[in-house]
C-alpha cells in the first residue's frame, strides 16, 4: 500500500503543472500548496490501508495483532501462533455471533491454554457441557445433580466452569503441565491474587477470568473457575461436591482416635529413620487436638539421657521440634511455632531439617504457610542416634496424644518448598506416592491393629492398646477446604 502510494504521487507530479510542483531547485508557494495536498492524500491512504488489514488479517503484519485483537475481543492464545492467531480473528464475526453459549465460551478458553484439554460447565440446575479432548461436544440438561448449596432462588443464573489441564503432561505441582507458564506461587489462604498449587501467573489467571466474564451468557454469575487434577472428579453421572459445609474436607474422616492415656502407633526401630544431626529429613502430620502437651511424632529415649527426635506440643499446644543429644546438658536444638495449634482443628505440620547442627536450619510449614519459629535452644554438640521404635502418639516416655491423627509422613530429605506445598495441599487422605516418602500412612485402608506404610521402606505399624473402631476409615468425597482449594480431589479454583 505505501509503495502504491508513493509510485501514485509520482505520477501525479508528472502530470501536474510545472509552476504548481516547482523544481527540485525551487522551493515556491506552489510547492508548499502541492505538498499539502500530497500529506492529506498520505492520511487518506493509510486509512485505507488499515482498513484492509482489518478486512484481511491473514495478510496483515504481525504488529498490527495486537491492535485487531483489542478491537474484535480475541485474546490470543499463550502459545498460539502468527497464522493461527489470523485465522482466528478472520471469523471473530462467526465466533461472537455464539457469545453466550457454553461451548463458544469453553472453545475461548481452550484456545487460550493451547493444549485440547477436556472443559466443563455446570449451572446450578445440574445442566452440563462439555467438549472433550477430541472436541466433540456433549450435554447432559436439567440433572439436578449440583447441589452445590440451598440457594434455589439463584439456580437460573450460576455457573461454574471447569478445566482438565493433561495430567500426563507431569505432577500437577511442578512443571511442565498444561497450564501454567510460571513457577509454583501462592499464599496464604484467602489472600486476594493468589493462586495455591499451580504454575499459573497472575496474568494467565486474569485471562481466564476476562475470557469467562467476555463469552459468559448474559445475565449469568460464574461462581468459580475450576481447574481439576483428577480427570475423573466432577463427572456429569456422579458429580461431586454435594450439598452441604464447603468449608469442610470430610474426607478427614480417615484418621485414628487416640484416648490420650496409652493409644499410639509403634512403627519399630529401623536405620531408616535414626536420623544424626547431619542428616536432612522431613516430618509431616495431620492432626486435631486440645492438648498442650504431648507427643506427635518421636524417636526419642527416656530421662537421663532423652536422646532422638521428635514432633511434640511445647506445654502451651504450639508445635516443637525437639533435636537431643543430652538433655540434661542442653546440647539440643528445640524451635516452636508462633502460634498453639491446640483449637481442635485440624492443623498439618511439616517439619524440614537440614543437617546443619543449627537452630536456623529447621523449617516449618504450618497448614501450607512457611512460619517463623522461636529458638529455645540451640546448642546440639552430639548424637541424636537411639535404638528405639518410631512411635507416634506417643515417646518411650509416655506423653500420650488424645486427640485425632490423619496422614503421616517421613521422608529422609529436605524436600523442596513446591513439594512441602503440595504435601499440605493434597489434603489429609491425599496421594503422595509421587513424593516418595520412606514412610507414608494415609489410614485408609488399614486394618486393626496394623497401620499400613504406603512408603519405600514397608514399616507397617502397630496400634497399641487401641482398638479397632480407632480407625475410622469412612469413604467419603472431599469438598472444599477454602474458598481456593480442593482437598483430596487435587483442584484448585482460579
Amino acid at each position: 500500500m505505501a509503495e502504491f502510494g508513493k509510485n501514485w504521487r509520482n505520477s501525479i507530479f508528472k502530470l501536474a503543472p510545472s509552476w504548481l510542483v516547482g523544481t527540485p531547485q525551487s522551493a515556491d508557494e506552489g510547492e508548499f500548496v502541492w505538498y499539502s495536498l500530497m500529506v492529506t492524500l498520505d492520511a487518506f491512504l493509510r486509512r485505507a490501508e488499515l482498513g484492509l488489514i482489518a478486512k484481511f488479517p491473514t495478510y496483515a503484519p504481525t504488529d498490527a495483532f495486537p491492535y485487531l485483537s483489542r478491537d474484535r475481543r480475541i485474546l490470543r492464545g499463550r502459545d498460539e501462533t502468527d497464522a493461527q492467531f489470523a485465522i482466528r480473528l478472520k471469523r471473530y464475526l462467526d465466533d461472537h455471533r455464539t457469545r453466550g453459549n457454553p461451548f463458544a465460551m469453553m472453545e475461548q478458553i481452550r484456545a487460550y491454554l493451547g493444549v485440547d484439554v477436556l472443559c466443563r460447565t455446570v449451572d446450578a440446575r445440574g445442566n452440563w457441557y462439555t467438549i472433550a479432548t477430541d472436541g466433540t461436544y456433549s450435554t447432559s440438561l436439567d440433572t439436578g445433580n449440583w447441589e452445590w448449596d440451598d440457594d434455589a432462588a439463584s439456580q437460573w443464573s450460576r455457573f461454574w466452569v471447569i478445566i482438565y489441564p493433561d495430567a500426563t503432561l507431569g505432577p500437577w505441582f511442578e512443571q511442565p503441565y498444561a497450564i501454567g507458564s510460571g513457577s509454583l506461587w501462592g499464599g496464604a489462604i484467602g489472600t486476594a491474587g493468589y493462586t495455591i498449587g499451580t504454575t499459573a501467573t497472575p496474568d494467565e489467571v486474569a485471562a481466564i477470568r476476562s475470557l469467562v466474564q467476555t463469552w459468559k451468557p448474559a445475565g449469568t454469575t460464574c461462581e468459580w473457575i475450576i481447574i481439576s487434577f483428577d480427570p475423573d472428579a466432577w463427572d456429569p453421572s456422579d458429580p461431586e461436591p454435594v450439598n452441604g459445609d464447603h468449608e469442610e474436607d470430610v474426607r478427614y474422616s480417615a484418621h485414628l482416635t487416640l484416648d490420650g492415656t496409652d493409644d499410639h502407633v509403634d512403627h519399630g526401630n529401623s536405620l531408616d529413620f535414626s536420623f544424626e544431626w547431619s542428616d536432612q529429613f522431613t516430618l509431616s502430620m495431620w492432626v486435631e487436638t486440645t492438648d498442650t502437651t504431648a507427643m506427635l511424632m518421636s524417636k526419642m529415649d527416656v530421662a537421663p539421657t532423652v536422646r532422638g527426635w521428635a514432633i511434640s506440643l511445647d506445654g502451651t499446644g504450639k508445635a516443637e521440634l525437639e533435636l537431643i543429644n543430652d538433655a540434661s546438658s542442653s546440647s539440643q536444638i528445640r524451635v516452636t511455632s508462633p502460634a498453639a495449634i491446640n483449637d481442635g482443628q485440624r492443623h498439618h505440620l511439616l517439619w524440614r531439617y537440614d543437617g546443619s547442627q543449627a537452630a536456623a536450619g529447621v523449617a516449618l510449614s504450618l497448614d501450607g504457610v512457611d512460619v517463623t519459629l522461636t529458638e529455645s535452644a540451640d546448642n546440639l554438640s552430639g548424637t541424636i542416634k537411639n535404638s528405639l521404635d518410631v512411635l507416634v502418639g506417643a515417646y518411650t516416655g509416655g506423653q500420650y496424644l488424645a486427640g485425632n491423627v490423619g496422614t503421616y509422613a517421613i521422608w529422609d530429605s529436605y524436600i523442596l518448598d513446591r513439594q512441602a506445598l503440595s504435601v499440605w495441599a493434597r489434603g489429609p487422605g491425599g496421594d503422595l506416592t509421587s513424593l516418595s516418602p520412606l514412610l507414608w500412612t494415609k489410614i485408609v485402608g488399614s486394618t486393626y491393629p496394623t497401620i499400613t506404610d504406603y512408603g519405600s521402606g514397608g514399616h507397617d505399624g502397630t496400634l497399641t492398646n487401641g482398638a479397632a473402631d480407632d480407625i475410622v476409615d469412612v469413604a467419603v468425597s472431599a469438598r472444599l477446604l477454602t474458598a481456593r482449594y480442593w482437598r483430596g480431589t487435587e483442584a484448585v479454583v482460579l
